[in-house]
């Protein structure tokens, strides 16, 4: 909670002005955020964690970043940059998804005889695409004794059909977004909770009797396919990538094909999906 005021006097003559944003900005800076605990700080004391983890990430230090990130987002939520500091976690924890870097969300799994990356996906709630990326592997051919980093932590999806956007989230917490687009008409992409049953690459497109391969240019389903727990329903590419942020699906929810490729890598079949159409409160607009 802000206790500084911004204040601009609208008088008459530049000069008055100019001091009078002066005086402002002066009172800003010595405003005060509220923790969690009712205890309060400088707002250039957070200025400085923030500045903090901006250096932390930019040198590589990854968890340092998000640890002091995280300190901001949990007892300052009052911080004036407050979305910015969500973005900035957003883009540490896709690094750390994508690396070897041990956090609380990995563990470290040692080959067995028999095993294969298909097993040990299922069997830790990840995919075979994250393992190869978080371990650099160029094929699935694996060596007894090989230590593999696995992420094993869930990730869940929510789609917001008034914003057309989709939501990458980890628990309550936001770590991406993405523009969509979803049905043209209110009856189209039926709203409720939903789970991934099917994920495929480069799927065939059913359409009218007429069946287009996938990779065509002509597959209006894109790249690949992450389909509901429901009959003709999922998370898709497009070949109209302008198009995205208007309702203008029969149903499905487009993304850009870079974009639904990237998701496809790290969502498992059983992650839960959860479409909306109000605003809610819950499923916060970064592109602020």
């Amino acid at each position: 909670m802000f206790k500084g005021r911004l204040e601009i006097v609208q008088q008459r003559g530049p000069l008055v002005l100019v001091v009078g944003i002066l005086l402002s900005l002066s009172a800003l800076a010595g405003a005060q955020v509220s923790d969690d605990s009712g205890q309060t700080s400088s707002l250039d004391e957070v200025q400085v964690l923030y500045n903090s983890a901006l250096s932390a990430k930019a040198d590589g230090a990854y968890l340092k970043a998000r640890e002091e990130l995280e300190t901001i987002l949990h007892n300052y939520p009052g911080f004036i940059k407050i979305i910015s500091v969500k973005k900035e976690w957003g883009e540490v924890m896709m690094h750390l998804i994508h690396s070897r870097i041990p956090s609380h969300e990995t563990l470290f799994y040692e080959v067995q005889s028999n095993d294969s990356l298909e097993r040990i996906a299922k069997e830790h709630g990840t995919t075979i695409d994250l393992i190869k990326i978080r371990n650099k592997l160029k094929d699935t051919r694996l060596k007894l004794g090989q230590k593999l980093s696995l992420w094993n932590h869930p990730f869940n999806i929510d789609v917001n059909k008034t914003k057309n956007r989709l939501y990458l989230k980890m628990d309550s917490e936001t770590i991406k977004e993405y523009i969509v687009s979803t049905g043209k008409s209110d009856s189209l992409t039926p709203l409720g909770e939903f789970v991934i049953k099917y994920r495929y690459p480069f799927p065939t497109w059913f359409h009218h009797g007429k069946v287009v391969e996938g990779g065509s240019k002509e597959n209006l389903l894109g790249t690949r396919w992450l389909g509901f727990n429901i009959p003709k329903y999922g998370i898709h590419g497009t070949i109209y990538p302008e198009l995205l942020g208007q309702s203008v699906s029969g149903g499905c929810i487009r993304m850009k094909n870079q974009d639904v490729e990237e998701l496809y890598d790290m969502i498992p079949v059983g992650t839960k999906v959860v479409v909306r159409e109000q605003n809610d409160e819950e499923v916060q607009d970064l592109a602020q």
